[in-house]
């Protein structure tokens, strides 16, 4: 008689990182809002939570998602000007909007979640 089934969690390792076509889609994001290119915020925004979304589907904590997001601006050759207002660099400044976005995510599937 064969021993009792393995889920398929148990097989997994912790999800850290995004998947490779939406890190490069992120990347290209980036870019496009260190240069205040039309839209951009606007672009990074979805992808950022689908980015979430797939982390959260595969299994991945808040904390693993949101250092995900940092290592992509933080790894960004370009950290883009600061602020004349407040002095921010641009790379800080879509750091927090990155986060906030994900949390929006992560909060929504907190309160769905039983």
């Amino acid at each position: 008689m064969a021993g009792p089934a393995r889920s398929m969690e148990s097989n997994r390792t912790p999800v850290t990182s995004f998947s490779a076509a939406t890190a490069h889609r992120l990347d290209q994001q980036i870019k496009r809002a260190f240069r205040h290119t039309y839209g951009a915020e606007s672009g990074l925004r979805t992808l950022v939570r689908l980015g979430t979304t797939e982390m959260l589907r595969a299994g991945a904590s808040r904390v693993a998602i949101r250092n995900a997001l940092v290592a992509r601006v933080a790894n960004h050759p370009g950290q883009g000007k600061p602020s004349i207002l407040t002095g921010e660099s641009r790379s800080a400044a879509l750091t927090k909007l990155m986060l906030v976005w994900s949390d929006e995510v992560l909060d929504r599937d907190a309160e769905s979640s039983p």
